[in-house]
């Protein structure tokens, strides 16, 4: 037993040492490469919004089709005042990542034990999306990284749990899924029999924080805004006679569809917000078996591969709309699928045996190793309400990760629970 832990310990170091290896020297060889699709879009705000003197959002985005994650472009915005450039932002990432890896150890260690931590780090380590997510310049890594030290206070340091208010509302104004790990916690410290001042102080600072952030919004743009407001176009994206159930971005220009607003320049991102999310409402009332089946499509879409990081650098943005739509020769896109494939190739291994050990496993569901099951249930069935993108399964795939960690370890401990 000892020396099975002994193992696992050392194989765990090995394999982080190696990710870091490989993520400094990715970080090399992107340091000048200039960002593509939607980074490239991300980077423009910040810059756009540095060279006018001034903070994201503000009145020269009015126009825009929406507000895009305000705390990721306004912490661009801090690098650019300090560095001049956004190149920092891939050491950032280094940086954020080493502190998620931590943090996915002690979630695992708090749940289950030392060996599922360090059979978690070790399967987390060996991702390609893990590799590559010190590339973008995107709102998953800083996202992560404030949701998970947002727990990390609330398993060990509760008397800090004010301070965990402030990162779950930070998480949120880069992007507006904080709710599920805001979830995840009440029913930690429900489950635990915390005392209830503790969830005040949690949601006070929480609250506060958005008070604060939406209160300076509204001074520059008249309208307090602390998160994206992307609901209204990712829903019609879902939503309309042509939707698959992915980011179709190309039918907002498609005059064939409701997606479609005519003179769209000359609408406001609230009123356009408005209009999409009035029309994607109209269009589920009238079609609600269409909507509800592209529901379910859209659950293996999420987890159809792991490989989006490097979008960010390579071909391929935008590759699945046009597949979808019928714009690219077949076998162009088997091509393209079997790179993916083989780029994803560990993260279907740690999906399927995650699955396996929760069918083997299944009346450990409901125990205390369960609990964190709920933030990747959360989160499947609230980002499957709207367009989904495999990328959107990053915030919850650590969860997958310590599950099929926990059926590894009892495959070699020998534990298994015959069905």
């Amino acid at each position: 037993m000892k020396n099975n832990f002994v193992c696992k310990k050392n194989i765990c170091k090995f394999t982080v040492f190696a990710c870091l290896c490989v993520q400094i020297v990715l970080i090399c060889v992107f340091w000048n490469t200039k960002q593509l699709s939607d980074y490239a879009f991300y980077e423009n705000l910040a810059f756009e919004s540095y060279n006018n003197d001034t903070w994201y959002p503000s009145y020269i985005n009015m126009y825009e089709k929406y507000i895009f994650a305000p705390g990721l472009i306004n912490y661009f915005i801090v690098q650019l005042h300090f560095f001049g450039s956004l190149k920092f932002n891939l050491v950032s990432n280094f940086i954020l990542n080493i502190g998620i890896i931590y943090f996915v150890y002690k979630i695992a260690q708090k749940f289950f034990s030392k060996n599922v931590a360090y059979l978690s780090v070790t399967l987390y380590c060996l991702l390609y999306s893990t590799w590559f997510s010190v590339v973008p310049n995107g709102t998953e890594v800083p996202f992560l990284f404030l949701s998970l030290f947002a727990i990390y206070i609330i398993l060990y340091r509760l008397e800090y749990i004010f301070f965990a208010g402030i990162l779950f509302a930070l998480a949120n104004w880069i992007r507006p899924l904080a709710v599920i790990y805001i979830f995840f916690v009440v029913i930690y410290m429900i489950y635990q029999k915390i005392s209830f001042r503790k969830y005040f102080y949690l949601l006070l600072p929480f609250v506060v924080t958005i008070v604060i952030i939406a209160y300076n919004t509204n001074n520059r743009i008249g309208n307090p805004v602390f998160q994206s407001t992307t609901s209204g176009i990712n829903l019609i994206l879902t939503a309309n006679e042509k939707a698959y159930g992915g980011v179709a971005t190309s039918l907002i220009n498609d005059s064939s569809t409701i997606c479609y607003i005519k003179d769209r320049d000359k609408y406001t991102y609230i009123q356009q917000d408005s209009i999409w999310k009035e029309r994607a409402i109209s269009w589920i009332k009238e079609n609600p078996f269409k909507y509800v089946t592209l529901y379910f499509i859209k659950i293996p879409g999420l987890f159809s591969e792991d490989a989006w990081p490097d979008r960010a650098v390579f071909f391929g943005a935008g590759y699945i709309d046009k597949v979808a739509h019928g714009k690219v020769a077949l076998h162009e896109a088997l091509g393209y699928l079997l790179k993916l494939l083989a780029k994803s190739f560990v993260f279907y291994i740690i999906m399927l045996l995650s699955i396996y050990t929760m069918i083997r496993k299944r009346k450990d569901i409901i125990t205390n190793k369960g609990l964190i099951l709920i933030i990747a249930f959360c989160g499947i069935a609230i980002t499957n309400l709207f367009s989904v993108s495999p990328r959107y399964h990053y915030p919850f795939l650590f969860v997958f990760v310590i599950w099929a960690a926990y059926g590894l370890n009892c495959m070699i401990e020998n534990k298994s629970i015959k069905i």
